[in-house]
């Protein structure tokens, strides 16, 4: 069987939006549900 691979997926919300508990179940989503990998990474000085 194929498995399928993204390099790179970004994710945008609106300021102030991404609290700790908000980031544990967007990781909960696409870590546990989806078996991703979760990565912070600075962008542009953000």
């Amino acid at each position: 069987m194929r498995t399928m691979r993204f390099n790179h997926m970004e994710l945008s919300f609106a300021p102030g939006t991404l609290t700790k508990e908000f980031r544990a179940d967007v990781d909960t989503f696409y870590c546990d549900v989806l078996g991703w990998n979760s990565l912070d990474t600075e962008v542009v000085g953000h």
